[in-house]
C-alpha cells in the first residue's frame, strides 16, 4: 500500500470520503487547513510480516481514519 503524507493527498483521501459518507465532515477536525479524522492509528511495531498486524492498518485506512501515528516513543 502505497500513500502519501501531504496537504494535496490528504486532501484527495478526505474527498473520496466526504463523497462516501454524509457526516464525515462531523468526524473529522481540520488543523493549519488540512482534515484529519478524529481517530487515529497507533502503528509503532506494526509491521509487514504479521498479516494481522497488515490487515488492521488496511482497514483504519479504507474506513476513512488518516491520522497514522509513527512515534516509537515520546520525550
Amino acid at each position: 500500500m502505497k500513500l502519501q503524507a501531504d496537504a494535496f493527498h490528504t486532501a484527495e483521501f478526505v474527498k473520496k470520503f466526504e463523497n462516501k459518507y454524509k457526516n464525515y465532515n462531523e468526524w473529522v477536525n481540520e488543523f493549519q487547513g488540512i482534515k484529519l479524522s478524529k481517530f487515529g492509528y497507533g502503528s509503532y511495531r506494526i509491521g509487514n510480516n504479521n498479516p494481522s498486524q497488515y490487515e488492521s492498518l488496511r482497514l483504519a485506512i479504507l474506513g476513512g481514519v488518516n491520522l497514522i501515528d509513527t512515534s516509537t516513543n515520546y520525550g
